[in-house]
């Protein structure tokens, strides 16, 4: 299965449909044998659910970058967590925006530190 976190909210219809077509272009190029193999496979909705959990989404135009590195990180703590798609459904309460400014300030002091060291 699939999971979109989109920290804008959105389903990204279209990003699915061009992941699942560039899915099934790397089968046909790394598995098939010659055109029209019976190997071919196609990543359609029914062979590959996707999962379009609630979570928290950034309020503003600009952390999505922070989103999606806290997004990763969490779901890094609890690998094991994600999977079965039933078990994340609702994420709603995964972390609070309180965690996102942390991380941003983290982030900010990371830069500042290793320009320091560079000059």
């Amino acid at each position: 299965f699939m999971i979109v976190l989109d920290s804008m909210g959105g389903n990204k219809t279209a990003a699915v449909t061009n992941i699942r077509h560039y899915l099934a272009a790397e089968w046909k190029a790394k598995m098939c044998g010659e055109e029209g193999d019976e190997d071919e496979y196609e990543f359609t909705s029914k062979e590959m659910k996707t999962v379009r959990p609630q979570k928290p989404e950034q309020e503003n135009y600009s952390d999505c970058g922070i989103y999606l590195l806290h997004y990763i990180e969490m779901m890094f703590k609890s690998v094991a967590q994600y999977y079965w798609p039933s078990s994340i459904q609702d994420l709603s309460t995964w972390f609070t925006i309180e965690e996102i400014s942390i991380k941003r300030d983290e982030i900010a002091r990371l830069i500042r530190d290793l320009s320091d060291e560079q000059n």
